[in-house]
């Protein structure tokens, strides 16, 4: 196996096989007939709850998830780069979690939403004091399919936090950016995909087409391809 252009940061080891059209991932999750990992590196999810899986996971924000077991390739720190893609079609404007890897002491990162943003949360403080926190505004509508990426680049700053929405570069705000004491611990949560780790924040719709990259970013043309691509 080879890790193209990974570098030795966080994590000490990186696993990654082509897939997505050539890009290396980590992890990827197309919902075909369940949650297999289809990058071809073992990291298989579970249907937790009332997910289904038919071409697009279906969720119905009562306690339905993707659980994902830890895997060491899985791990980010505060100083590993990562990325993720995904699709969502919400039903409605609660505040639910998309993807994380995070735990009730706030370590490790949570995409989710509420009404009117897309945020990521990155944070390394067991008191909640200190991480960063960016989030990106759209306009929602229900029954509505909306592309996300976001990658964060390992420097433990928010403006080392890229948003992408629907395709294109987004306008990122950022409510905290407070990782005073830099934490290179890898998260050892779970990988879950509409929900997060500590409480629920369940999600209300679909999801598609997620991949996880550990090690790089993906970069502004891949995202490009992933919108244009679609979702099943």
């Amino acid at each position: 196996m080879t890790c193209g252009t990974c570098f030795a940061v966080q994590p000490a080891f990186l696993w990654s096989l082509v897939s997505a059209g050539g890009l290396e991932l980590t992890a990827e999750y197309l919902f075909a007939s369940d949650a297999s990992d289809t990058s071809g590196n073992g990291n298989d999810g579970t249907l937790e709850g009332d997910a289904t899986a038919s071409g697009t996971l279906v969720l119905d924000g009562t306690g339905d998830r993707v659980n994902v077991a830890d895997h060491e390739m899985m791990r980010v720190g505060s100083a590993t780069p990562f990325s993720v893609s995904f699709w969502f079609k919400p039903v409605d404007t609660g505040t639910d979690g998309l993807v994380s890897k995070y735990s009730s002491g706030h370590l490790g990162f949570l995409i989710y939403k509420d009404s009117i943003n897309i945020k990521f949360r990155h944070a390394y403080s067991s008191t909640g004091n200190q991480y960063i926190e960016t989030y990106s505004p759209y306009s929602y509508a229900s029954g509505t399919w909306y592309h996300v990426a976001i990658n964060y680049d390992g420097t433990e700053l928010a403006s080392g936090v890229e948003m992408y929405l629907n395709g294109s570069s987004a306008t990122v705000s950022t409510s905290s950016d407070n990782i005073t004491t830099f934490l290179p611990s890898l998260n050892t949560e779970s990988f879950k995909i509409g929900d997060r780790g500590g409480s629920s924040l369940a999600f209300n719709g679909e999801v598609d087409s997620v991949y996880y990259k550990v090690g790089s970013n993906f970069d502004a043309s891949e995202i490009t391809d992933f919108y244009n691509e679609g979702h099943d």
